[in-house]
C-alpha cells in the first residue's frame, strides 16, 4: 500500500468519525487525526529505506582499514580462520557458527544496524550454505538476517535463532554481491532490509547489544563494513 492510499484511508476514516459520531468534539477529532498521521509516519520509517530522518548520528562504524584498532577477532581456531586485509574482514568457516561483538548501543533509542558483505564463496558439504548478520545474541539465541544459497540462487531469511524457526523467507533470487543487511528499530518494532529493499517487520523485544555474523561450514565471507546509527 503506498503513501497516497494510506492518507486516503486516514481522511476517509476521519470523515466517518466526524459524520457519524456527533459526540466527538473538534479536539477529539484532531486527536484521532494526529494519532493516525503518527502511525503512518512510523510505518514509513519502518518500510521505506530512503526515509529522510531529521538526524542520523553515527554511534559505531568499522571499515577494517586499521587492523590494530579493531575489536573484531582475528586468527585461526576450530571454528574459522579470520583475518583483516585491504579494508576487509575475511572469515573462512570450518563449521557452522556465530561470532559477535558486544557494542553497547542504546536500545531505548531508535537505531539502524548495517553490515555490508562484498563477497561470499559457498563451499563445503552444505546443501544450503548460508551467511548473514545476527544481533541480540545470547546463550539462548538471537535474531538473524540470512542469505542462503540454493543451486546458484539465493533465499533471504529472517531467522529466529532462539525458537529455531523462519519468520520470513523469500522465493529464489539471483545471488548477488555486495549485499547490505539492514536492521532498523523504530519504537517497539524492528524491520529488515536487504540492499535497501524492505522485507519484514516484527515486534522488538531484545535485551542484548551483541552484533555479528552467522556462516555455514566451508563458506567464506568478506565483510566490508559494520555501522550503527541512532535515528531521530
Amino acid at each position: 500500500m503506498n503513501k497516497l492510499s494510506l492518507h486516503f484511508i486516514v481522511f476517509f476514516a476521519l470523515f466517518i468519525v466526524s459524520s457519524c459520531d456527533k459526540s466527538l468534539n473538534d479536539h477529539e477529532i484532531y486527536a484521532v487525526f494526529f494519532d493516525e498521521m503518527s502511525n503512518i509516519e512510523e510505518l514509513n520509517k519502518l518500510h521505506d529505506y530512503s526515509y529522510q530522518f531529521s538526524n542520523k548520528v553515527v554511534y559505531y562504524y568499522e571499515d577494517f582499514n586499521n587492523p590494530n584498532s579493531t575489536n573484531w577477532g582475528v586468527g585461526n581456531s576450530k571454528y574459522s580462520n579470520r583475518k583483516i586485509g585491504n579494508g576487509h574482514y575475511i572469515i573462512k568457516s570450518y563449521m557452522d557458527h556465530i561470532s559477535s561483538l558486544k557494542l553497547n548501543y542504546d536500545q531505548t533509542k531508535d537505531f539502524q544496524i548495517e553490515m555490508t558483505i562484498t563477497d561470499i564463496s559457498w563451499g563445503g558439504i552444505q546443501s544450503k550454505p548460508f551467511a548473514g548478520l545476527v544481533f541480540d545474541i545470547t546463550e539462548e539465541g538471537g535474531m538473524s538476517l540470512i542469505v542462503r544459497c540454493i543451486s546458484s540462487k539465493s533465499q533471504v531469511i529472517v531467522f529466529d535463532i532462539t525458537n529455531n524457526k523462519d519468520l520470513f523467507q523469500t522465493s529464489n533470487l539471483a545471488a548477488k554481491t555486495p549485499i547490505t543487511f539492514t536492521i532498523r528499530k523504530i519504537n517497539g518494532n524492528v524491520s529488515y532490509f536487504i540492499n535497501k529493499k524492505f522485507l519484514y517487520k516484527t515486534i522488538y523485544n531484545h535485551v542484548e547489544t551483541n552484533i555479528g555474523y552467522i556462516i555455514s561450514k566451508g563458506s567464506t565471507i568478506v565483510i566490508d563494513s559494520v555501522q550503527i546509527d541512532y535515528l531521530e
